[in-house]
């Protein structure tokens, strides 16, 4: 029996899914009677906000425990609980999904502050502070594909970018727009020589807890068949 012929698709799907990201997802309040029921995380001028208008943004969780938003850019988080754009390298770790929530830094309790507009119209900072009037909220994590999103593994590490960085004024890496309530170039750049970015093992679930393999394992395993 050839049995590199038999190990070699196993080997494959199994290097497929310890590197692979999960598939694209809207954040969505789908609580029925809770506070802000039916509100969704957007980008609006390189901050993450909430509001019920529909929204064509999409997020995903990265092998390195980042969220990658819909323009390219990563959430970063903020040390007043808000969270700005910003490149890979300065994107904040720590985001998980445990029975199909979302998840930061093992809490899945974020909080919408109230900004503009009145009504079905208010838009609302997303936050994981609560502030002087925010309102908590749990975000269930809705996949715009086939693919289910159960349980996805916080794989940040130590070596991860997993720091907020201080409040001042950002400029957005994609849309090159200013925006109050976010980091400066400068304290971004000195957050991120201090936080490598780290890509972990780690697999996709679909329904059941998902296990971490190392890809050095199974890259030994595929040389000793050959």
């Amino acid at each position: 029996m050839n049995y590199f012929t038999v190990a070699l698709p196993v080997v494959l799907a199994s290097l497929q899914s310890v590197l692979a990201d999960t598939p694209e997802f809207a954040i969505v309040n789908s609580n029925n009677g809770g506070d802000l029921q039916g509100y969704q995380v957007y980008l609006d001028n390189g901050m993450l906000k909430m509001t019920t208008a529909s929204e064509e943004g999409y997020e995903s969780i990265t092998d390195a425990g980042k969220l990658k938003l819909s323009d390219g850019t990563y959430a970063v988080s903020l040390t007043d609980g808000s969270f700005v754009t910003g490149t890979e390298s300065l994107g904040t770790a720590g985001w998980s999904v445990q029975d199909g929530k979302l998840y930061f830094k093992g809490s899945e309790t974020f909080y919408g502050v109230r900004g503009s507009g009145n009504g079905t119209n208010a838009t609302y900072t997303f936050a994981t502070s609560q502030g002087s009037d925010g309102k908590a909220v749990i975000f269930d994590v809705m996949s715009h594909t086939s693919d289910p999103i159960v349980n996805f593994p916080d794989n940040s590490t130590s070596s991860s970018n997993s720091s907020s960085v201080s409040s001042g004024t950002y400029t957005n890496s994609t849309t090159g727009t200013t925006s109050s309530n976010s980091t400066t170039s400068s304290n971004a750049t000195t957050s991120a020589s201090h936080n490598s970015t780290s890509s972990s093992a780690s697999s996709r679930s679909s329904g059941a807890a998902a296990v971490n393999v190392p890809a050095y394992g199974i890259l030994a395993a595929l040389a000793l068949l050959m």
